[in-house]
Formats: structure tokens, C-alpha cells, sequence
């Protein structure tokens, strides 16, 4: 139902059915169990487990242990009880776009914690440049629930989270934009999300300033109780149950000395989902498998409609890398112009 024009002044108070339904709807779609598994459960907030979070990176964490930092990490729920500016820098595949998700689906729980009522997700790889750009990116989230006009009222009263998800430093024109759209409606609260690059890892000052206050924390690869508690919540299992599938995927990424990401770890889950058996040499295997398995998936449900974009891109990125891998196993050297 369409907020009156009365109440645009103001903006809606409560997010509408319709509006819950478009987050809920974005948010499961981008899960790997909603478009594989026959037995994870497929809507984020049965599947999300909180992500190691810190205050230094990884490259930092040996000294801070040296140095006897008592607490180094801390949980999302601290984070944001504080109520700041918060960006996340994280490594490929760490789940950062999964932690967007996560953040504005707070938003539902309106009334039980201290957060906001509305919340909006902007993939800044996909959004334009400009103010308008990005206010076409929070409506278009949105699914037609409400109108820019009623948008705007809610950023002008600050009742609206916007996390923007893939911040891009050679993108200059939109970071502008970002940091003039949050300058604008400074009432409201941002997250923002941001690939770790080596100078990031070792100075946080490096990051770019898109707000005046601005907290960073690093996102780091799960450790033995975050995969636990994925490896439980995927397959439904007490943790009796769960513990020998935990030690066989924390094993297996430790011989291949690959990172403990929520992505690969999800991939593992899967395939032992579907093979008793399964026993790579390399990560390329793994991602083969993957691969393999989500195009047998498409093909056996001929739809792809409900394959949303990140998947797409984790996807072909993946896919690429193995071709590449591939083609320079086989004694080709790459194109250089």
C-alpha cells in the first residue's frame, strides 16, 4: 500500500509488507544455499553467522598478539550498538556483501534492537555516479514499494540505513557523489564495504573519507567456531553431528593452504552435500566442482531469473580464473595487446 502524500514530509513510519518482502526477497537470492542446496536452509537470517571482526587486519594481528591486546575482536552486535559510520574492509570472497545484507535486514527487527526502520542496499559496482544514480539504486532496491519522493523523506528524517557494498577508490566521480550524499543526509547512518588492499591491511588512514567520522574494522576468515556454527546451521545437526564435517573442511583448507573464507567453506558444504568423496589438490578444484554442480542446478530448473547479480559475478569471475589457470597449464602465454 502506497504511503499518503501527507505523510511524505515525514516519510512512511514502518516499512510496508511489500517493502519487507522486496528485502527479504534480494537478500535470500544472493545466498549460494538458496540457489544449490537441497538441504541448507535458503533465507539469510537462518544461515548468517557473524564474521570475525577487528579492529587491525590480519597482516597486524601476529604483532597485536605480541603486544598482549587483550580483546581484538569483536562482535557485530558491539559494532553496531555504536551507532557510527562503519566501513568493512575484507579480502575476496570474506562475505562482505553478505554482511551488507545482513546489516539492513536489522532493519526488520525494528522496535526489538536499536536500529532504524528502513534500510537500503547499494551496489556501488552497478550504480551510477550522481546523486540522482544513487537514489535511482536505493528505489530501484526498494522494488517499486515506495517513490524517490518518500526516500528522500525518510533520509531527510535519518529513519533509513544505506549500506553501500564494493566502494571503488578509482571511481573518483561516484566517490564524490557518496561522500556529498552523505554529507547531505548526514542524520542517516552508512556502512560501506571495501576490498582489503595491502595499504589498507597496514594503515587504515589509507582508506578513502566518505564520512566525517568514519569506524574501520577488518573482516577476517572464519575461524573453527564460525565454521561450527555455518556447518550446523547448513545441514540442521547438533554439534556431535556437525564436528566430523568441520574437521574434514578445516582440514582440507588447511592442506591446500587456502583461506578459511565463508564463501569456499560454503562451496565445501555443498559438495560434500552431494559427494560422499571428495578430494582436491588445488582451490581451482573446488571452484570446478562448484561450478560444475551450479550449472547442472540452472540447467535442471531451466530459470535463471532468481540468479541474482553477485552470485553471477562470484560466478564468472571464478570461471575465468579457471579458464586462465587452465590455458597457462597448457603452455599458452596470455594476450598482452
Amino acid at each position: 500500500m502506497r504511503t499518503p502524500h501527507a505523510q511524505l514530509s515525514t516519510g512512511p513510519a514502518l516499512p510496508s509488507d511489500e517493502y519487507i518482502e522486496a528485502l527479504q526477497e534480494a537478500f535470500n537470492n544472493h545466498l549460494l544455499s538458496y540457489l544449490v542446496s537441497d538441504v541448507a536452509p535458503p533465507a539469510l537470517r537462518s544461515i548468517f553467522v557473524d564474521p570475525p571482526i577487528s579492529k587491525v587486519s590480519t597482516r597486524q594481528l601476529s604483532a597485536e598478539k605480541m603486544n598482549g591486546q587483550s580483546k581484538i575482536f569483536l562482535s557485530l552486535k558491539e559494532v553496531i550498538a555504536g551507532k557510527r559510520n562503519t566501513i568493512f574492509i575484507g579480502s575476496k570472497d570474506m562475505g562482505k556483501t553478505t554482511l551488507m545484507h545482513h546489516i539492513c535486514s536489522l532493519s526488520l527487527d525494528f522496535g526489538q534492537i536499536d536500529f532504524p526502520p528502513f534500510a537500503a542496499y547499494v551496489d556501488l559496482e552497478t550504480a551510477g555516479e550522481t546523486r540522482a544514480a544513487i537514489l535511482e539504486s536505493i528505489v530501484a532496491f526498494g522494488r517499486g514499494a515506495y517513490r524517490r519522493a518518500e526516500f528522500l523523506a525518510l533520509l531527510n528524517a535519518g529513519s533509513i540505513v544505506i549500506c553501500f557494498d564494493n566502494v571503488r577508490t578509482n571511481r573518483v566521480k561516484q566517490l564524490d557523489a557518496i561522500v556529498r550524499f552523505c554529507s547531505e543526509f548526514s542524520q542517516c547512518r552508512f556502512y560501506f564495504s571495501i576490498n582489503e588492499e595491502v595499504e589498507y591491511s597496514l594503515s587504515p588512514e589509507k582508506l578513502p573519507k566518505l564520512s566525517a567520522e568514519l569506524d574501520a574494522y577488518y573482516m577476517h576468515p572464519f575461524g573453527r567456531r564460525e565454521t561450527r556454527q555455518l556447518t550446523q546451521k547448513w545441514y540442521g545437526e547438533n554439534l556431535s553431528q556437525a564436528t566430523p564435517k568441520v574437521d574434514e573442511v578445516l582440514s582440507l583448507l588447511a592442506r591446500l593452504n587456502i583461506p578459511r573464507s565463508p564463501f569456499l567453506i560454503s562451496a565445501l558444504l555443498w559438495i560434500r552435500e552431494k559427494q560422499a568423496q571428495f578430494s582436491p589438490v588445488n582451490q581451482a578444484e573446488i571452484l570446478d566442482a562448484l561450478i560444475d554442480g551450479v550449472m547442472d542446478k540452472l540447467s535442471e530448473s531451466k530459470d535463471r531469473s532468481g540468479l541474482d547479480s553477485t552470485i553471477k559475478r562470484h560466478f564468472l569471475a571464478a570461471l575465468a580464473e579457471q579458464l586462465h589457470t587452465n590455458w597457462i597449464a597448457a603452455d599458452h602465454q596470455p594476450c598482452l595487446g
